[in-house]
């Protein structure tokens, strides 16, 4: 069976597609994935088939809280949707069935006008009517819709205008009629509420897909600088997401691991964060760049990080105490999981942290134990951390011996 696979995003985004491509690859399928130019080396290294897009997210300074955000986001979008119009329709139309990150806003419509099942992987909250307020959930998630509408929806209905389409409203509820849901994170830690199957959605949970730990070495100065003995150790960084002045923001992380009597792992990520070159690293302070978190978390005391689906599962199966500083979209989401199940506090806004706020949360993670209780008790309800690719598999066959091409439902 040949698979189609895209995802446009982060690390977070991409790597578990991936992931669910080696499954499909070893229970003998003939995978192709399509992704950003970022990702060229892993795909080379994993042995998988790689059609790039042209794009790299390094040109797309979408820093939260800045004036150039937003646009630099519907930049994103845009190139984004016409890559997928370009790039992935040709694989597509020629494979048995489609599964495409959430990110992919084409993604409905390219299975749409190639008649191909489709499937799309996601590690957001996707139906309303979650948790204890259904009716103020369901107005939310209808802003959210809107909000979607009002980014995505004339670049996506340029692109359908492109491939024979006719216009749609709703890119959401598009998405929910077209094809199956693959809800790709942890049942401990997002319980699946049933509302959403009494309501009709199609989706199918599988779990995180986390990375080997293979995937990233670990640096040797790293290595030595946790086996050290000393203070407790915390990691701070916030992944994919951008910042205004990153020798501002890391200035004040070494501030606040100061004033917390804490040694510090400071994850450069894609904002960069690092000091002068003229300016010496204090002893209690090491940089890492690229390292294999599933490695890394369980040696430390806590870990402060942006909310991401990928961050949040991997500190979580590291039974580890964490704490998010949300940027954007479900970062707040996965902050008030976290908070939730007893592992940390409540998330904050990235807009508000600064040097005392992010001492005492460094605090709060190291000596607290109810914390590292609650972080060892969650981790032991997950599911095994390399389950998930494998669950994957037969939801993706099954779509494509369920649905035949001259089945899928078209609005030409």
């Amino acid at each position: 069976m040949k698979i189609a696979l895209s995802a446009f995003g982060s690390r977070g985004d991409v790597q578990p597609i991936m992931l669910t491509a080696l499954a499909l690859r070893e229970a003998g399928h003939e995978v192709h994935l399509c992704t950003v130019d970022n990702f060229i080396e892993t795909a080379g290294a994993l042995g998988l088939p790689l059609t790039p897009c042209g794009m790299n997210l390094d040109d797309y300074k979408t820093t939260p809280g800045t004036r150039d955000a937003n646009g630099e986001m519907i930049r994103f979008l845009r190139d984004a949707i016409s890559a997928q119009r370009r790039w992935v329709t040709p694989i597509v139309a020629d494979s048995d069935v489609y599964v495409a990150g959430f990110g992919d806003f084409l993604g409905p419509s390219i299975a749409e006008v190639t008649t191909t099942p489709f499937a799309s992987r996601s590690t957001n909250v996707l139906f309303p009517l979650r948790g204890e307020h259904p009716h103020l959930n369901r107005v939310l998630w209808r802003l959210h819709y809107g909000a979607i509408n009002l980014v995505a929806g004339r670049p996506v209905n340029r692109a359908r205008a492109a491939l024979g389409l006719r216009p749609i409203k709703h890119l959401l509820q598009h998405r929910e009629n077209h094809g199956l849901t693959i809800l790709a994170y942890d049942d401990a830690l997002a319980p699946t509420p049933e509302r959403w199957r009494d309501a009709g959605y199609r989706f199918a949970p599988v779990g995180y897909c986390m990375p080997p730990e293979t995937l990233d070495p670990m640096p040797r100065a790293l290595d030595a600088f946790l086996d050290a003995p000393g203070p407790p150790i915390v990691y701070v960084g916030f992944g994919s997401m951008n910042t205004a002045s990153a020798v501002g923001q890391t200035r004040m992380i070494v501030d606040a691991a100061k004033r917390a009597q804490c040694r510090v792992v400071i994850g450069r990520g894609r904002g960069r964060l690092g000091l002068p070159a003229d300016e010496p690293t204090p002893d209690h302070v090491i940089f890492a760049d690229r390292v294999s978190h599933t490695r890394l978390f369980p040696r430390l005391s806590g870990v402060i990080h942006h909310g991401g689906a990928g961050t949040t599962h991997t500190a979580a199966h590291a039974a580890v105490p964490q704490a998010v500083v949300a940027h954007l979209a479900d970062q707040r989401f996965w902050g008030t999981m976290v908070h939730e199940h007893g592992v940390g506090p409540k998330p904050q806004a990235i807009a508000k942290l600064n040097a005392s706020r992010l001492a005492s949360t460094m605090r709060v993670l190291t000596t607290r134990a109810r914390l590292r209780q609650g972080a060892q008790a969650l981790a032991a309800r997950m599911q095994p951390r390399d389950l998930a690719p494998t669950r994957a598999v037969p939801v993706i066959e099954a779509l494509a011996n369920s649905g035949s091409r001259a089945s899928q439902r078209s609005t030409r």
